[in-house]
């Protein structure tokens, strides 16, 4: 399989691109897109389209592409690979986000006895949780899901996912590959280490954790980081709060996963998480990153890409969160995965991560964690 990635300043560049920099004989039949809100995506897609391209894309806040984090652009992969091993499904997002991912993964399952799930969820407030929910109800375990939840840099007012001329600001898409010729592998891996005493959420609705240890979620969350400080909690921007200080959790020392506050209530005093948690679980508070997170989770990459040689492409599903957090070291990061393979990447800041756990196959929703994926014709 045959890949190009190309970062788009303005969507006419398409133009030249096509008349001056694909290589000979390169004949893409798939093109995934990432997007700013503001860029003209429906241009380029249109534009793709025309070419006999199947397109999947997803709006972000902010975009990946080879070694370097960019704004206000559009990260695109071009493929040259049969059309017969992959299928690109959209559906309008359900109340029940379950329900909508159940619908993908059964026709998933009619296209391919062995499926892997690429998928973009679009929707102010999916939960991320649910829609993977959705398609372990339907398929095994072990089926490779790697994907995100679109943004639109920060505004929070409108998100898309698109599938060659289907836009939808409330809708699920989702690239269905044959793992019998495409290989989908990846791992999701956050770097961040906890602090301080275990914690338990004893007080849970979904996302909304209203009690920790009994006392109300809020103010614990405030007297440990010295908010107040700064001010008021009534004073605080709701963006600082996403990203910056995640929760981890922890009952199964192999399967931790993290959970970024997004929002927070101040008259319940409750914390409005980017994913679910469960009544009873074990949680601690993770500090401001530092260079070492970073560091780390460069690290934990160039291991797994020993296991890992032969690979065509390379997506990577980061946090917004992490963005926001990590500031110019974000830029480190992504170039230092980069050079671990060398190969065409691209990638989109998420409001939400699917990847694999780092020690087992399953793939589950994550918050400010670096989900990345390989592609590789088999």
């Amino acid at each position: 399989m045959r890949v190009q990635s190309f970062n788009l300043n303005t969507a006419d560049s398409i133009d030249s691109i096509w008349q001056s920099s694909l290589e000979a004989d390169f004949n893409p039949t798939l093109a995934i897109c990432f997007t700013d809100a503001l860029f003209d995506f429906r241009y380029l897609s249109a534009f793709l389209t025309a070419k006999n391209i199947e397109v999947i894309g997803a709006t972000t806040c902010g975009e990946i592409t080879n070694n370097k984090v960019y704004e206000k652009s559009c990260s695109l992969l071009l493929l040259d690979i049969d059309k017969k091993y992959f299928k690109i499904f959209i559906e309008k997002l359900d109340e029940k986000e379950e329900q909508t991912s159940q619908k993908i993964a059964h026709k998933a399952l009619e296209k391919f006895s062995k499926p892997a799930i690429i998928t973009y969820a679009s929707k102010l407030g999916v939960n991320g949780d649910r829609v993977v929910k959705g398609f372990k109800d339907v398929l095994n375990n072990d089926v490779p899901i790697f994907g995100g939840l679109a943004g639109d840099n920060f505004k929070n007012e409108e998100f898309t996912v698109f599938h060659n001329s289907n836009y939808m600001n409330s809708g699920l898409v989702a690239l269905i590959f044959d793992r019998d010729f495409v290989r989908v592998a990846g791992k999701a891996f956050s770097g961040w280490q906890p602090l301080g005493k275990t914690h338990i959420a004893t007080k849970v609705d979904g996302n909304i954790l209203s009690e920790i240890d009994g006392v109300p979620a809020l103010d614990l969350f405030i007297e440990y980081f010295g908010i107040e400080r700064s001010g008021t909690v009534d004073d605080m921007p709701l963006e600082q709060i996403p990203g910056m200080y995640p929760i981890k959790v922890i009952n199964d020392p192999n399967r931790e996963y993290m959970r970024s506050p997004l929002f927070y209530d101040k008259v319940n005093k409750s914390l409005i998480l980017a994913g679910e948690i469960q009544q009873g679980d074990k949680i601690k508070f993770c500090p401001m990153p530092d260079i070492d997170t970073v560091q780390d989770t460069v690290d934990y990459f160039e291991s797994y890409s020993k296991s890992l040689t032969d690979v065509d492409a390379i997506m990577i599903n980061s946090c917004a969160g992490r963005k926001m957090s990590f500031g110019p070291m974000m830029d480190k990061e992504v170039g230092d995965i980069y050079q671990l393979w060398n190969k065409p990447t691209i990638g989109f800041m998420a409001l939400g991560e699917i990847g694999s756990n780092t020690d087992d196959s399953e793939c589950n929703f994550h918050n400010v964690t670096l989900s990345l994926v390989t592609l590789t014709e088999i």
